[in-house]
């Protein structure tokens, strides 16, 4: 059940990675972004994690860069909104932008 789940939300990068190299009580973490599979995996009856380290408030795991070399860096947070929505995205890799129009609702667009 989801009301069961050890919830932790570092508040910078730092702390995360403090939290992954020790976990609370020693208990198995996976790592939580979007959080969008949840109740998936909930109603399908599948289990559920026990504790999760949700990433979601990290702003140092967001956005979208053209680097010096040439390569468009994208955030392990980008969601597909994001993508949809970077005028980088849409010059450099507009497969990407149309890959991710196809995606789920706008609700999962914007979370995902």
């Amino acid at each position: 059940m989801l009301a069961d789940i050890s919830v932790h939300r570092p508040g910078d990068l730092a702390e995360a990675l403090g939290i992954l190299a020790d976990p609370p009580g020693g208990r198995k973490l996976t790592i939580l972004a979007g959080g969008t599979d949840l109740l998936v995996l909930q109603n399908s009856g599948a289990s559920v994690p026990e504790s999760v380290l949700d990433l979601w408030r990290l702003d140092a795991l967001r956005g979208i860069e053209l680097r010096s070399n040439g390569a468009l860096w994208l955030g392990a947070l980008c969601t597909y909104q994001d993508l949809i929505q970077s005028p980088l995205v849409q010059q450099h890799i507009p497969a990407l932008v149309e890959a991710s129009r196809t995606v789920g609702a706008v609700q999962i667009q914007s979370r995902g």
